[in-house]
């Protein structure tokens, strides 16, 4: 059976703080109009309200954000997020992935789990849900035609 293998990966945390923002930010980028609409509405009204719509639009943006990075991050430290932040090993087959810790210890993942792959300058992200995916650098395949048998299976199975 054709399949395609890569090196155990750990996924730094920031780096999935950082990929989960922007994922983020891409899927609810409708909640960035609110402040815009606060301050247009302070400008609209006048006098002293253009400074507390605009201060609370500002305020309110930054703890949106910081609440996602707190949620992303906050999963690195929950039994139930520590699997993702293992050093795992993955192998890309035609009716599943298997994701593996060890050669004994793994799971297999059908490809019905994964929403959209997002490729990259440097790696591919399996999206699972709007706060769990996976980071797949392109420089853990084993050989290029690992990466490139990766990125057809991708295609084909319509999530690139």
């Amino acid at each position: 059976m054709l399949s395609s293998k890569t090196k155990k990966y750990q996924v730094p945390v920031n780096t999935y703080v950082k990929i989960g923002l922007e994922n983020v930010i891409k899927d609810w980028w409708w909640v960035f109009i609110i402040p815009v609409v606060l301050i247009a509405a302070g400008i609209l009204i006048g006098g002293g309200w253009i400074w507390g719509l605009g201060i609370t639009a500002v305020v309110s943006t930054i703890l949106y954000i910081v609440f996602w990075g707190a949620q992303f991050y906050g999963l690195s430290h929950v039994p139930q997020g520590k699997v993702l932040f293992d050093k795992l090993s993955y192998e890309f087959e035609q009716k599943q992935i298997k994701i593996l810790k060890s050669q004994k210890e793994g799971m297999m993942m059908p490809w019905e789990n994964i929403k959209k792959v997002f490729k990259t300058k440097d790696a591919f992200i399996l999206k699972l849900s709007l706060v769990q995916y996976i980071h797949i650098p392109f420089h853990i395949f084993q050989t290029e035609n690992d990466l490139k048998f990766a990125e057809k299976l991708f295609e084909r199975k319509g999530l690139l």
